[in-house]
């Protein structure tokens, strides 16, 4: 299915519109990132138009525009940190890599499984939230990773990392960055304070405490 040894996000939904050949509901999976049947055939897979699209980490799908066929669809790349949207049949509609810049203060970073669908700006647009981290020191937390060294450890280097919060809208423009003061396992929208836009609630992935960020 694509060069991940192993997927992180999928999505059951009719990805297609109606009219197409195909029946019924799509599997969209991370890796590739591709599109499949009901019946386990390969609709469309990105990795082979020859680019590479580092281990996807998450994947939403989405009617973005009503008045074109089918929905969109939404990945995030993790290592690479950009995200995109595809029409329904594969084709690429823009690629978001405003997020964190790598350099020698910051050699790490990776956008998470974490992310949502929300309604961020208010009156009824759908916008996408994507949190990022990124931090260091490289050595010991890339160390970390290859080594599968208790959370406990990996904790204690997560005052040294950027954390935010990013809302892009249907056209890939970024609609706010803010903050945020955990590194999130998931990300999801809710109607948590009474505001007239969605609230973010965030589980954090080392403090496992619920973060909840509202627009005013």
């Amino acid at each position: 299915m694509g060069k991940d040894s192993h997927v992180d996000d999928f999505v059951i939904d009719r990805v297609l519109p109606e009219t197409d050949a195909c029946h019924g509901r799509q599997v969209a999976l991370v890796c590739g990132p591709n599109i499949i049947d009901q019946n386990g055939n390969i609709i469309w897979k990105k990795d082979e138009d020859g680019v590479n699209y580092d281990h996807v980490q998450k994947i939403i799908v989405a009617d973005l525009f009503p008045d074109k066929p089918g929905k969109e669809v939404y990945v995030a790349e993790s290592y690479r940190r950009r995200s995109h949207l595809f029409t329904c049949h594969g084709e690429p509609l823009w690629t978001y890599d405003n997020y964190t810049c790598l350099c020698d203060d910051v050699p790490f970073g990776r956008l998470t499984t974490a992310g949502a669908l929300v309604n961020w700006s208010g009156k009824g647009k759908i916008e996408f939230a994507q949190p990022e981290y990124s931090g260091f020191p490289v050595t010991r937390v890339r160390g970390c990773y290859k080594t599968n060294c208790s959370l406990e450890e990996l904790a204690r280097h997560e005052e040294c990392w950027l954390r935010f919060m990013h809302i892009i809208d249907r056209y890939g423009q970024p609609v706010d960055i803010f903050p945020i003061t955990c590194v999130p396992m998931c990300a999801i929208a809710a109607k948590v304070t009474g505001a007239a836009t969605d609230d973010i609630v965030m589980v954090g992935h080392h403090d496992s405490r619920i973060h909840i960020y509202t627009r005013r």
